[in-house]
Formats: C-alpha cells, sequence, structure tokens
C-alpha cells in the first residue's frame, strides 16, 4: 500500500492540514483512506499535488502534497507516515545492516544507535544475531529495539548513526518492521531473518511454519515476502484458512502421526471410545499442526470427534470386549433400566472398566447423561426410560392439560434431583412444551 513518510505538514486557507514527502510502497487517489502511524489517527485524502499541478492520483517514487481532511495540524509532524494500511506501528524490527567500511569502529551487540529512515530518527538498541560485533566492511542480521512505538516498511532503508561523537555506522534495509523480539541466539527466527534477506519465497515459508510449529500466518509472509495479498503460494504450501499457511508435506506427516497414535491408543485401550484431544498434542512437534490435521482427518471420515474425545472411525470398542466385560455391562444397563426414572448414581459402579463400559452406553444412546444444572452433578438415565417417562406423563396429562414440576414428580414417582433434568430434556426433544412454570405434552407427542 501507499507509504507516505512525513517532512512537512502546514495549514492553508480553506484547505486545512496539507503534508508533503516522497510516496513509496503504491500509489495514492484522491479519496483515499489513511492511518497516521505511529498514533494510529484516520483521515481520508482530500485532494493530491505532485508536480505543481493537481491529481487524482500519484504514484510511488513521486513528491507529492497531500490535503488531508479530518487531521488538525497539531497531530501529524514531520516523521510520521500516512499509509493505507497493514503498516502497524512497532517497538522491533528485523534488520540486515552492512558496516560502512569506513565506520571508525565495529557495531556491537547491545548498542545504541540513531536510527534514520523515511523522516523519521528514532534511538534503538541493536540486538545482533549470535551477538558479538560487526567489523568495518561486514554485514549481519539484528534486531532493533526502539524505546517508542514506530512505524516501517519491509524493504526500506535506513541509517544506523553512533550517538557520542555523531558517526554513520551502517546502512540496513528493514526485513521485518513487525518482529516479534526475541534473543540472540534464537536459531528459528535466525532462518526467518536469512529467508527474508534472500527474498526466497519457498524457504520464507518453510522458516516461519518451523518458527511456529508447523504453521504460519498468511499475512507474516506477505509481508517479509514484501508481496501482494492476492500473490500465489510458493511451492509446496498450502492454505489451512484464510489466515494460516503450512508445508504441505508437514501436514501430511502430522495426519500420519496422529493416525498411528490413535491406533497405538486403540490397541493400548481397546474398550475405550476415544482419547483425550490433550494427547494429541504430544504425537509430534509440529504441534500448531494438530488441530488442522485432526480437523482434514475428521473431514475426509477417517477420524471421528465425539463428546471431547478423538478416535478412528473405524475403532469399534464394542467389538472389543472380553465376555466377562460383556456380561458386566449389560449387569450394568440392567440395574439403569430397573432403576427407571429414579437410577442408581453412576459413580457407585467402581470396578475397573465400568466408567468406560458406562461411557460406551452413553456414546451408543442406550444410556442418557443429563445435568442437573442447580445441583451441578450428572443424572444418567436408561434411555427406555426417557419414553416410557413422556407416555405416563401423557396419560396423567393428556394436552392441553398444564402440568408443574412437582405433579410431574409425583405422577413419575421420581425426585426433584431427577425430574428437573427429565423434564428439561423432554423439552429439548419436543416431547413437552414449557410455558413458565408449568408443561403441557406435545400433541404431536400424544
Amino acid at each position: 500500500g501507499a507509504f507516505l513518510p512525513v517532512d512537512r505538514a502546514f495549514t492553508l486557507a480553506g484547505r486545512g492540514t496539507v503534508v508533503t514527502g516522497t510516496l513509496l510502497g503504491g500509489a495514492l487517489a484522491v479519496g483515499a483512506a489513511l492511518t497516521v502511524q505511529p498514533s494510529g489517527a484516520a483521515t481520508v485524502v482530500r485532494g493530491l499535488q505532485a508536480r505543481g499541478a493537481a491529481r487524482e492520483r500519484v504514484a510511488a517514487g513521486e513528491r507529492v502534497a497531500v490535503n488531508l481532511r479530518g487531521i488538525a495540524l497539531e497531530d501529524i509532524a514531520r516523521g510520521d507516515v500516512i499509509c493505507t494500511g497493514g503498516q502497524g506501528v512497532t517497538l522491533c524490527m528485523d534488520v540486515w545492516l552492512t558496516v560502512s567500511d569506513t565506520a571508525p569502529r565495529p557495531v556491537k551487540h547491545m548498542q545504541d544507535l540513531r536510527v534514520l529512515w523515511g523522516t523519521a530518527h528514532e534511538v534503538a538498541t541493536l540486538r545482533l544475531m549470535g551477538g558479538g560485533q560487526i567489523a568495518p566492511g561486514g554485514a549481519g542480521l539484528g534486531q532493533l529495539r526502539f524505546k517508542r512505538p514506530v512505524v516501517g516498511f519491509a524493504g526500506q532503508a535506513a541509517v544506523l548513526r553512533q550517538l557520542s561523537p555523531v558517526a554513520t555506522l551502517a546502512g540496513a534495509v528493514i526485513l521485518d518492521p513487525q518482529a516479534t523480539a526475541v534473543g540472540a541466539g534464537d536459531r528459528r527466527r535466525l532462518a526467518v531473518m536469512q529467508a527474508a534477506q534472500q527474498q526466497d519465497g519457498t524457504a520464507l515459508a518453510a522458516a516461519l511454519c518451523a518458527q511456529g510449529r508447523g504453521v504460519a500466518l498468511w499475512s507474516d509472509l506477505v509481508r517479509l515476502a514484501r508481496c501482494d495479498a492476492t500473490a500465489a503460494l510458493p511451492t509446496g504450501v498450502v492454505r489451512l484458512s484464510p489466515d494460516h499457511i503450512a508445508l504441505a508435506d508437514d501436514l501430511a506427516t502430522v495426519q500420519t502421526a496422529v493416525v498411528a497414535a490413535l491406533q497405538r491408543f486403540h490397541t493400548d485401550q481397546p474398550i475405550k471410545q476415544g482419547a483425550a484431544l490433550s494427547m494429541l498434542q504430544r504425537v509430534t512437534p509440529l504441534r500448531g499442526l494438530v488441530p488442522f490435521a485432526q480437523t482434514e482427518l475428521v473431514r475426509g471420515g477417517e477420524v471421528v470427534l465425539r463428546d471431547g474425545l478423538v478416535s478412528l472411525a473405524r475403532h469399534d470398542p464394542f467389538a472389543a470386549l472380553a465376555p466377562q466385560q460383556l456380561a458386566r455391562l449389560t449387569e450394568i444397563e440392567e440395574s439403569m433400566r430397573a432403576g427407571g426414572t429414579s437410577p442408581p448414581d453412576v459413580r457407585q459402579f467402581d470396578a475397573p472398566d465400568d466408567a468406560d463400559l458406562i461411557a460406551l452406553m452413553v456414546a451408543q444412546g442406550r444410556l442418557v447423561s443429563l445435568a442437573n444444572i442447580a445441583l451441578k452433578q450428572q443424572v444418567v438415565f436408561h434411555e427406555a426410560t426417557i419414553g416410557q417417562a413422556q407416555r405416563s406423563l401423557a396419560a396423567s396429562f393428556p394436552p392441553p392439560t398444564a402440568f408443574t414440576t412437582s405433579a410431574a414428580r409425583t405422577a413419575l414417582g421420581t425426585t426433584r434431583k431427577f425430574i428437573v433434568p427429565l423434564l428439561e430434556h423432554l423439552d429439548a426433544l419436543g416431547m413437552t412444551l414449557r410455558d413458565g412454570d408449568t408443561r403441557q405434552i406435545a400433541p404431536q407427542a400424544h
């Protein structure tokens, strides 16, 4: 987008605020919405003038005077930037610096320098990647840490000067104008900076993905590769979402790792319905990719996500039940069926496999787990009880007869602990219709 470092700001009678500078980045047109950085103030181009004539549009590289609407003179000054968006403020920039052959001394790690770029100049601390120093005539990668917010764009040139005595030490190119501060030994960030310096889109995407544990932001690649957001993806890169990218090979590797991990889980614990989602975060160093790989596997039908558990679609825990486990499952189910609308607390079934067997029956729909929010606990009914309860209520309160929760409790011979979640479940199924403190059986359910 357009990027105009302001070198003068003044007012003209009848026109308001005017700024001048050399336009960088992209073209600028009358009516364009702009942001003043680093303040973040919004403004609009009221008029443009270049080469002594009014213009509707000015190309990058030209000297321009911009008449701004909605901004007071005291809110803009030399060193500010007006831009069309995308250039956010920062306290840290990645740079490639080249130390002058005539520099009086080396540039050192943690040295405070005055940085000049555009029409701005600010003091920053230079952190050299790898530490140490760069001798006159040498070059290297570093981060500039500023004391207050600044703005720049990738590819913009800068000059680094010694504070005292004043001397020009190096030239620099901004690689990332919105960098993340890292330690001087951060190898992943160093790889990103090297790829940005070489302007290798494929290497840059790979380095960003490695830094993000398999995932990178498309906006980061666009900024560092100095390309447009509509640019084609580099070779071997896939779009995970409008905002995220990854390497195709990494995505395939993580999908394979997820499937293998689930297979191991099912082999080790065959009667469990599935594994906790947190387990998948441990199956690969590329953990940023796990949620996306999981989504792709679910979309492809290879993996199933249910009640916070993940499993292979082909896994059948019932087929894995040993005869004694199957007998125990039947015993628990019959006990829950016999309990009717006052079933036993499932926590009383505490043999080694009982929790898994109950979870299997809930997942299959043979048992129904409902929340009693007031008591902050789950109550579990046999699925046959739900239908029996509805039929009993329909017989006691044929529509349009209204009934209260208390009347339903009496009719079903149960307690408030059970009747409240049971009635709320019947409401959700459309079997009962609630109106304030009363309900009636839905006509179609009678």
